[in-house]
């Protein structure tokens, strides 16, 4: 293997690291437009989409964040609803997986630590269900150990017990465990909880400084891998 050090364990963010920002951005700007059609478009799908933004920054799931946001519409205009939860959730699934596009260099990056790393783990604060079904929708499940999603400790970046949560998952110490993320909430998390942090892309100055910053998700994975080199 030579450089490579097996004993380390590389995990990817998801939304922004492993797909693409505009992944999630054109699966709600299409769900809200959908919503806003079956109402008769008494509401304009924007008016959906600011909601669902605020929710979200207020730190509820995307889900919850989603439903939150039609029932204030509802109730806004008066009008009744033209779908259940279940039926809600159904099409928040259906869209993140229609729009959920891999990076450029993201099955490179996954063959990589597939096959240099020990383990490989996927870290979310996504709701469990719209994460796997991007799983599933780009076929990339056989690369992961572990899947660690919100629902796991109910929990949103930077709270430590996510990242403690996929450690336990993949069976390594902190000090052996790479976060790859696009966000300094990766960041943050990860350096609390112990792990090493790789930050993808360099327009934002984190209050916890990452240990490598990169453009590429490819050249984030060797560095990863090449962190104690044997």
């Amino acid at each position: 293997m030579g450089s490579y050090m097996m004993r380390n364990a590389v995990i990817f963010d998801l939304f922004g690291t492993l797909i693409l920002s505009e992944s999630d951005e054109k699966a709600h700007e299409a769900l809200s437009q959908k919503l806003s059609t079956l109402h008769g478009n008494v509401f304009r799908s924007e008016e959906h989409l600011s909601l669902y933004l605020k929710f979200v920054e207020r730190g509820l799931p995307s889900l919850e964040a989603t439903w939150l946001a039609l029932k204030e519409l509802l109730k806004k205009y008066g009008i009744k609803s033209a779908v259940t939860r279940e039926e809600l959730l159904r099409m928040h699934v259906e869209f993140h997986a229609k729009y959920a596009t891999l990076r450029k260099d993201g099955l490179d990056a996954l063959r990589l630590a597939r096959t240099h790393a020990r383990k490989v783990g996927l870290l979310s604060d996504g709701d469990r269900v719209i994460v796997h079904a991007i799983v599933d929708a780009l076929k990339i499940r056989h690369f992961f150990d572990a899947i660690v999603t919100f629902d796991d400790c109910m929990a949103k970046k930077p709270d430590p017990r996510l990242f403690r949560a996929c450690l336990t998952k993949l069976g390594v110490p902190a000090s052996k465990a790479v976060m790859i993320g696009d966000r300094c909430a990766d960041v943050e998390g990860a350096k609390q909880a112990g792990m090493t942090a790789v930050l993808l892309g360099g327009q934002q100055e984190c209050k916890v400084p990452p240990d490598y910053v990169t453009e590429s998700l490819l050249d984030a994975v060797r560095f990863s891998l090449n962190l104690r080199p044997t």
